[in-house]
């Protein structure tokens, strides 16, 4: 809006991450510039932002990991204090994708996690993960922990993450023993972990990767991640909160 002609977006080839837009669009609005999306794109009209109080909400994309960790560890809870229900966050579709392992109970206080003692089936289907790419490293490595095939589609923007976070993910699962690959967008993956020992992984700056892989460590002797700071990114207090659960982080 600090233009003096506004920004005008215009949409190129699939839409993908849609949620984030609506955020965006959200909090412009919040601050007084009211921005509108088109069948075309998004535009935002020239203008200045209003001062108003704010409070940034819990973030779903990182509970992701804490949906995998659960799903991974029989017996297991974890409360996720301050998690809103009432969320434009896309990821809040954890909550659907990890049900066959994980049941999720919005209390007052926040979201609690509790593994399932009997698993639910997963969908034959393939998945559709276009408007919510953050949660494909969580999930591809809660399937291969569970040993479940699955199709995962919608990830063309992946390659241009960090790192090319479908080859990563790859990589990481063909070295525990599972069938994985991708064509285009999709990520096809197979078998459950069969490697046991200590496995250590290098991240390459990509903060999701160390997140993700790190829960491995339950059903692996131990994970040791080369680059334990890169989570500064996006979870800071990740390994201080690990360590809060009851798990041991060193």
């Amino acid at each position: 809006p600090l233009l003096p002609e506004g920004l005008e977006l215009q949409w190129t080839g699939t839409r993908l991450s849609e949620p984030f837009v609506s955020m965006t669009l959200k909090l412009l609005d919040h601050f007084g510039v009211r921005a509108s999306l088109t069948m075309d794109g998004v535009v935002v009209p020239p203008g200045a932002y209003e001062k108003r109080p704010y409070e940034v909400p819990r973030d779903w994309s990182s509970a992701a990991f804490w949906f995998e960790q659960v799903a991974l560890d029989p017996g297991s809870s974890v409360l996720l204090t301050g998690l809103q229900k009432d969320t434009l966050q896309g990821d809040r579709e954890a909550v659907q994708l990890w049900s066959p392992w994980v049941r999720a109970t919005f209390q007052p206080e926040g979201l609690l996690l509790e593994n399932k003692q009997e698993a639910g089936p997963w969908t034959d289907n393939a998945v559709d993960l276009r408007h919510v790419p953050d949660l494909f490293q969580p999930l591809a490595f809660t399937l291969a922990g569970r040993g479940v095939t699955a199709a995962l589609t919608g990830l063309d923007n992946l390659v241009v993450k960090e790192t090319d976070r479908l080859k990563a993910v790859g990589d990481v699962l063909r070295q525990l023993g599972c069938t994985a690959g991708h064509r285009g967008g999709t990520f096809i993956q197979g078998g459950a972990i069969k490697s046991r020992g200590a496995f250590t992984f290098d991240p390459d700056i990509d903060h999701r990767m160390a997140l993700s892989v790190a829960p491995l460590a339950l059903l692996l002797e131990s994970v040791t991640v080369k680059d334990p700071d890169v989570v500064d990114k996006s979870y800071p207090r990740y390994w201080d909160h690990l360590r809060q659960a009851g798990y041991t982080a060193s």
